[in-house]
């Protein structure tokens, strides 16, 4: 009994495997053919299948195609016989295909997945655009409908294909011109054409739009201009505003003298060629009230680096010290007190950021720049510091430091000195910064000097220094070639030599002695005294002074553009020279004597003087401009070349 129970089974068995090896012998190619498929061309619902396969050796299989799942038999779906075949899908739509080779009712090679797409009707006609500028005939086509890929124009006899639509032609005026374009599906299949003619004989006015900074101060104002058939410098533009006169140079309106404070209505009259005119008005208003609030700027470490800072009453941009120049790094949504920065934003050898804040109404200096950086410090507590070793270095907080020869801030490494260390040169050393010194004394000041000789700090080679609530005393700063001078509540009682910097940012400090900055890219002073023999400024391409005491015996001023705000200047004689722009803008003005020379410039605008009399003496073509109530205080001597001119 048991015997032909176990022979049952065991002939179930042997059954049931024989079936499964027959089901897939017919599913499994026997010949193990490379089915290639080149090309599905649609149209519409017809499809045409392009196709291959090796080895061939004179055979000649049936194509299957199964929609929707790999077929289980030769059954399973449409056969189609001889090259390049079609068949039609039952109704537009997106189709999953498999093709596979059949021979003699078996699968002889594996399937090939394509997706199909089908469609009922053509592809609308494309939406056509254009425009000419300056002799260039722009057309846009464009199209609703996502599966369009390519769009066609025939212009002159020649096809041109753009796939974002956009096609560029150069025209000439006065003919008629015939335009046919299409767009053409993923599918392959183009739509109607569209034919265009357009009049080339119509010579419409040149548009003009201003492009005025915020804040802005007066000064020069970017123009865009555009005409159908002139270049942009054929055209004529002709700019006042009131009695005050602007040059058009390139791009850019330049004012004769700078706006004054307050609301103006700027009229720009551009001329093309053939005598159309666009006459544009534009209000402005021209601010040169510093504001008192500087915004501050805190940089958090951690799993992220996140910068905070709380400032409501402008638009805030955080700009990165990056490559020499500051750039907006992050313009963060208005009301946004706080961002992450990402690694994008960050440098093994550490970063500068600051915060920039802009309003109409007011004008804003940046903020102290905080030098950031993940480091495992090496802390310093011995009071003879030898070297810092290459590494970054940390000078703790109410200890006495005295330097053991001269020592270097190495490039790529920051020493840190914390509130209320004393650090003294004894014999005069010098300190050079090639990485970044910076020095905290906000809560407690830092004290750096030397009891005998002069010690020096010199930053250099692309070194940079950030000193806060530090008073310098028979310390000589020098800086040359440096990245970023920053001194905030700093007394330096020996003056202050910059030769070559980046970014110069004084705040509320005061420099005695010396006084002298060249070379410089941006120099921001605001709320300090400067009370020297000399004071020196040269080749510097921004100088913004403002809510600060200026006196020296001399003031030079060579090459440079700098703009004094709320601010208080004496002297005996101030010479400008060199190519020069300055503005003196609601000053209270102490000056014996203004030397203007070659091609030099000078505003005094809402000024209080303090003197009787001002000399002013002009020479090689250079320029005084002057409220007109200043005129009683100014006794003025210009050559043929130069110029004095009041304003109201």
């Amino acid at each position: 009994m048991l015997f032909s129970l176990w022979k049952v089974i065991s002939i179930r068995s042997i059954l049931v495997m024989l079936f499964v090896a027959l089901s897939l012998a017919a599913c499994e190619p026997t010949d193990n053919l490379s089915l290639e498929i080149k090309e599905i061309i649609t149209d519409l619902t017809t499809i045409k299948v392009v196709y291959d396969f090796t080895p061939s050796h004179g055979r000649n299989p049936s194509l299957l195609v199964t929609e929707g799942r790999v077929p289980q038999s030769t059954s399973d779906g449409i056969l189609l016989d001889g090259p390049d075949p079609t068949f039609v899908l039952p109704e537009a739509g997106k189709y999953d295909l498999y093709f596979t080779l059949v021979e003699k009712n078996r699968f002889v090679s594996p399937p090939v997945a394509k997706e199909v797409n089908a469609f009922s009707d053509k592809p609308e006609r494309p939406d056509f655009d254009f425009s000419i500028q300056s002799g260039i005939l722009t057309v846009q086509l464009s199209s609703i409908d996502d599966s369009i890929t390519c769009y066609f124009v025939e212009y002159a006899g020649s096809e041109y294909s753009s796939k974002d639509g956009q096609f560029s032609f150069e025209v000439t005026r006065g003919k008629e011109v015939t335009l046919r374009a299409w767009s053409v599906r993923q599918d392959g299949s183009p739509s109607d054409p569209i034919e265009e003619i357009l009049d080339l004989s119509i010579d419409n006015p040149p548009e003009v739009s201003l492009k005025v900074p915020k804040p802005y101060v007066g000064n020069v104002i970017q123009v865009e201009l555009a005409d159908d058939w002139d270049q942009p410098e054929d055209l004529e533009v002709i700019a006042s505003s009131g009695d005050y006169r602007f040059y058009f140079n390139e791009s850019v309106l330049y004012p004769e003298v700078q706006l004054p404070e307050g609301s103006h209505f700027i009229i720009v009259s551009v001329i093309d060629s053939s005598g159309n005119m666009t006459n544009k008005t534009t209000p402005v208003y021209v601010t040169k009230t510093p504001s008192p609030r500087i915004p501050e700027l805190l940089i958090e470490e951690g799993t992220f680096r996140r910068a905070i800072w709380q400032f409501e009453d402008a638009s805030i941009k955080l700009q990165r010290f990056w490559n020499g120049a500051w750039i907006d790094h992050i313009v963060p949504q208005e009301g946004v007190s706080s961002v992450v920065i990402s690694r994008e934003g960050m440098s093994e050898r550490g970063d500068f950021y600051r915060i920039h804040a802009s309003s109409p109404e007011h004008l804003y200096i940046p903020s102290i720049p905080v030098f950031a950086k993940e480091s495992q410090f090496r802390r310093f507590t011995a009071e003879n510091v030898v070297s810092f070793m290459g590494s970054d270095a940390l000078l703790s907080t109410g200890n006495t430091f005295r330097l053991v020869g001269n020592l270097t801030v190495w490039q790529g490494t920051v020493v840190r000195i914390e509130p209320g260390v004393e650090f003294v040169f004894p014999r005069g050393n010098n300190l050079i910064v090639s990485g970044v010194l910076d020095i905290d004394g906000r809560q407690n000041r830092v004290s750096i000097s030397s009891p005998s000789v002069m010690g020096t700090i010199s930053v250099t080679q692309g070194g940079s220094i950030i000193a806060r609530g530090v008073d310098f005393s028979r310390t000589r700063l020098v800086v040359r070639g440096a990245n970023i001078v920053v001194l905030e509540d700093c007394v330096l009682s020996d003056g202050l030599r910059i030769d070559g910097a980046r970014s110069v940012q004084i705040y509320s400090s005061k420099i005695l002695s010396s006084f002298f900055i060249g070379n410089a890219d941006e120099v921001f002073i605001d709320g300090s005294i400067v009370n020297t023999e000399t004071i020196t400024l040269t080749h510097s391409a921004f100088v913004s002074i403002s809510r600060s005491d200026m006196s020296a015996d001399e003031i030079v001023i060579e090459q440079s553009n700098v703009r004094f705000i709320d601010s208080s200047i004496e002297a005996q004689l101030s010479v400008t020279e060199r190519f020069s722009a300055v503005v003196m803008a609601k000053c209270s003005l102490s000056v014996g004597a203004f030397t203007i020379l070659s091609g030099s410039s000078v505003q005094i605008e809402n000024p209080k003087i303090m003197v009787d009399e001002s000399q002013v003496s002009l020479a090689n073509f250079s320029r005084l401009s002057f409220s007109e109530y200043a005129l009683k205080s100014l006794r003025i001597v210009a050559d043929r070349t130069s110029i004095a001119t009041a304003f109201k």
